[in-house]
């Protein structure tokens, strides 16, 4: 046999004899062990989360939007709501989105986040939460640090980056 071989996903093993009918040629089996390729980060190359990143809370959006900050990170497709009510009972609130929009400093969004409490929540009891379609991290290694910061698995990750 000449040829590629397509292996199934999850395939632990895989076995081949030859056979010869004719000259009376049987082999014996042959078997090799798939291991699973390792999950890697070109450190050097931008890293792209793809899938949405929440942050459910005042505290978790603030904290979110300062540690990718931190590591150099640009955000976009982004849904900002802020509303008077914790228990969607709303009766105020403003939902902000933004596509196509690549903010290339979360402070930024931070900043005018503030802003916007401060001119329409002032004195009066909110609630913030975040969901960013997007985020581009310079380098690889930015992305690792980010990971590590926030005591998770890089495996976790797999499916949800382009780099």
């Amino acid at each position: 046999y000449d040829g590629e071989i397509e292996i199934p996903e999850g395939t632990k093993f895989v076995q081949a004899v030859a056979v010869n009918e004719k000259l009376g040629i049987y082999s014996e089996p042959l078997q090799i062990e798939i291991k699973d390729k390792k999950f890697e980060i070109d450190r050097d190359k931008k890293v792209e989360i793809i899938e949405p990143i929440m942050y459910n809370s005042t505290a978790e959006t603030f904290n979110g939007l300062e540690e990718l900050d931190e590591f150099d990170a640009s955000i976009s497709g982004i849904i900002l709501e802020i509303s008077n009510d914790k228990n969607n009972m709303v009766n105020e609130f403003i939902e902000l989105s933004m596509g196509g929009f690549e903010i290339d400093s979360p402070k930024l969004l931070e900043s005018q986040l503030e802003n916007i409490i401060g001119n329409f929540f002032d004195g009066r009891d909110f609630e913030v939460s975040l969901s960013i379609n997007k985020i581009i991290f310079k380098t690889g290694a930015d992305f690792e640090r980010w990971v590590s910061s926030k005591k998770e698995n890089i495996e976790n990750y797999k499916d949800k980056i382009r780099q």
